[in-house]
């Protein structure tokens, strides 16, 4: 089903009901709604709520934490009475809360049950190695080589992206084929390493806690290109990508820094230069 908003014209197609009546709200043209004021109240109430929250359990603060596995210290955002608990990480890395000693007991228990599942499946054993499975996406055949990949479905990665995708709303699609996936080594000319270096890449406070560091932003933004029907090869590619400190790039908004124009001509120079 088509939708064309009221406000600024766009087109959208076969997008979700309640995606659209979003979109309606919180369109820049709808003078409908007062979006400045929206945000100062509910920021008034985001604060209310914080503070009663601090009075009751007590305020969040910077602690510091040894890690289980390799007794690294760390820091948390976290109250006190939260520290020893699961809403707070315990270990300084996923590495460190994965590598976990087991004990004598656990160990058994998981030989009794494989052997248990091999008992009343010997058929799996007698299997003769490679072995052809049809592909639940492209329904071609594929090998599968040896017993610890007897569980795959699909014969490549973007069989198995394209699967995922059959639940997806078209947003979300355009937002994924959007992602950049090239690596920042291949351009050592076009990016500024140094800013990396002096401020770090971002992390969120339970992944390292750098919240003023490095991210990668989209020149035009996603969101502004699905609402301009930009195609996603064009969001994607690499003339679109510039380094931003985490806090300018989440101020900037849906605006876009230069025009398509502008920017189709740079990703034609881009390729001519690196012969893509």
């Amino acid at each position: 089903m088509n939708r064309i908003c009221k406000y600024c014209g766009v087109k959208f197609e076969n997008m979700e009901g309640r995606v659209f009546s979003n979109h309606v709200r919180w369109c820049d043209k709808n003078t409908k709604y007062d979006h400045d004021s929206y945000k100062k109240k509910r920021a008034n109430v985001n604060d209310k709520l914080s503070n009663a929250a601090n009075k009751k359990w007590g305020e969040k603060k910077e602690c510091i934490k040894k890690c289980k596995a390799c007794g690294i210290e760390y820091t948390v955002m976290a109250r006190e009475r939260d520290l020893n608990t699961k809403n707070v990480r315990q270990y300084c890395s996923d590495r460190c809360s994965h590598d976990r000693i087991q004990s004598k007991a656990t160990r058994q228990k998981i030989s009794n049950s494989i052997n248990k599942y091999y008992m009343a499946n010997d058929h799996v054993l007698k299997i003769q190695y490679p072995v052809e499975i049809i592909c639940k996406e492209c329904k071609q055949e594929f090998l599968i080589h040896k017993q610890s990949q007897s569980r795959r479905k699909y014969c490549s990665d973007e069989c198995r992206k394209k699967k995922r995708q059959h639940n997806m709303t078209e947003l979300n699609k355009y937002r994924r084929n959007c992602q950049f996936s090239f690596s920042l080594n291949s351009y050592p000319d076009e990016f500024d390493f140094d800013m990396i270096r002096k401020y770090g890449w971002y992390k969120a406070k339970n992944r390292g806690n750098n919240l003023n560091g490095v991210s990668r932003d989209h020149i035009i933004p996603i969101m502004y290109g699905w609402k301009h029907k930009i195609p996603s090869d064009i969001i994607s590619h690499p003339a679109n990508c510039q380094l931003m400190r985490h806090n300018d790039n989440v101020s900037k908004g849906i605006t876009p820094d230069i025009t398509l124009e502008a920017l189709q001509d740079k990703i034609e120079n881009w390729n001519k230069k690196y012969n893509m």
